[in-house]
């Protein structure tokens, strides 16, 4: 995305507007998928929960990011920040701050028209799992990483946990 479109959303969503925009990466699949056109909503750092797709920007020149938060913690020096991660990724980014956060995906529309509601129930229950999921294959591939010190048994259910 070129800097005055970017200048032009942020500038959108600072004034309380929803924006759209095209997913052009694969980090999110399968819950968002390339093509998608998403639906962004401005959202204050504080009202981000886990579970969430957020927008941020690192890097004003580099664009924005949509992954969903996985955790909300503060540095040594008290200050909060997000733990963010593309569902497809196998690591966490590093610290996203209240400064970079512009707002957070509300609806996804597939390319056959249909629409994807973020806030209902089941959606967020879904993206609650995905955000927990995250953490724990990102711990079962570690694991996988020292297999002499885990049962043969735990091993493989672990591999079908992680190929699933």
């Amino acid at each position: 995305m070129n800097r005055p479109i970017r200048e032009i959303f942020i500038e959108q969503l600072r004034k309380g507007h929803s924006v759209r925009m095209n997913i052009k990466e694969r980090c999110m699949h399968p819950f968002m998928r390339k093509s998608d056109i998403v639906t962004v909503k401005p959202i204050k750092f504080e009202e981000a929960k886990v579970e969430d797709v957020v927008l941020y920007t690192r890097n004003f020149h580099h664009g924005f990011t949509l992954h969903r938060l996985i955790r909300k913690r503060r540095n040594q020096e008290g200050r909060e920040y997000l733990t963010t991660k593309g569902d497809a990724s196998y690591h966490g980014d590093p610290a996203v701050y209240p400064e970079e956060v512009y707002g957070k995906v509300v609806t996804i529309e597939r390319k056959d028209g249909r629409i994807v509601h973020l806030d209902t129930g089941y959606r967020r229950l879904q993206g609650y799992l995905l955000a927990k999921r995250s953490w724990l294959r990102g711990a079962l591939r570690t694991l996988l990483k020292s297999p002499h010190l885990v049962p043969t048994k735990v091993i493989c259910k672990i591999k079908r946990f992680c190929a699933g």
